[in-house]
């Protein structure tokens, strides 16, 4: 590895550990040259600003779960419906590692910054999984388990209601714990079912096919995001 993707890499590695504990607006770029022992000149001849190491992370974050779920098909035995509904549940950052990385960016999601950053993630995780969705479906085109009308461009379709899903969700929660209002789990629950029926009809697939997420899952989303925004909170 070059010297010059040494320190890139270390950079990146640093920020996410600092976005992590201290969150993304409590770090400025001097914290993580202090870390590394560099300079600003080192720095800004990686990155233009702190936003573009954490649009960075964005696509490493996504690149690294549609791995791990292309790992997790290989060594599955599940049905080919059940696949692309791995494929759709593993894209959404509300679990395991990739909720650890999303709760992060939680305090900021709402603001100017935020916005760009959350764009940024939802094509980071588009541009990951679009192929890895679009090769599930096309062996499930060819075993005859789904009949889509038009088979261009349904992966990209599908992602991008996954992608409007997993937000819609987000936007709820975070909106609710910052007006100190109890989340409504049913109104959460309404999204997922509308966008796996949605996908379901593109697809034309059996009644029932997708489920997206688990409500246990989702409950305790809930619960981790109220427990992060409360913390988060007492420390502001």
């Amino acid at each position: 590895m070059l010297k010059g993707d040494i320190m890139k890499n270390q950079i990146l590695e640093t920020a996410e550990k600092l976005f992590t504990t201290r969150g993304y607006e409590g770090t400025s770029v001097q914290d993580i040259l202090d870390i590394l022992h560099s300079s600003k000149g080192s720095f800004y001849h990686h990155f233009v600003s702190k936003e573009a190491v954490l649009e960075k992370l964005c696509e490493r974050r996504a690149i690294l779960a549609a791995e791990e779920t292309v790992k997790e098909l290989e060594n599955s035995k599940l049905k080919i419906t059940d696949q692309i509904d791995l494929v759709m549940n593993r894209m959404i950052p509300l679990h395991g590692s990739q909720y650890a990385f999303l709760k992060m960016l939680l305090p900021i999601f709402n603001k100017d910054e935020g916005r760009s950053i959350r764009v940024c993630y939802q094509e980071a995780l588009e541009n990951a999984f679009v192929s890895v969705l679009d090769e599930t479906l096309r062996k499930a085109v060819e075993m005859n388990q789904i009949y889509p009308a038009y088979k261009e461009s349904i992966a990209g379709t599908c992602a991008q209601l996954v992608n409007d899903c997993w937000y819609r969700i987000v936007k709820i929660i975070v909106e609710d714990n910052k007006a100190d209002r109890r989340v409504d789990l049913s109104e959460l629950t309404k999204i997922i079912e509308t966008t796996a029926n949605a996908i379901q009809r593109i697809l034309e697939a059996p009644y029932g096919s997708f489920q997206l997420m688990d409500c246990n899952d989702l409950k305790l989303l809930v619960d981790q995001v109220s427990q992060h925004w409360n913390r988060f909170s007492s420390e502001r």
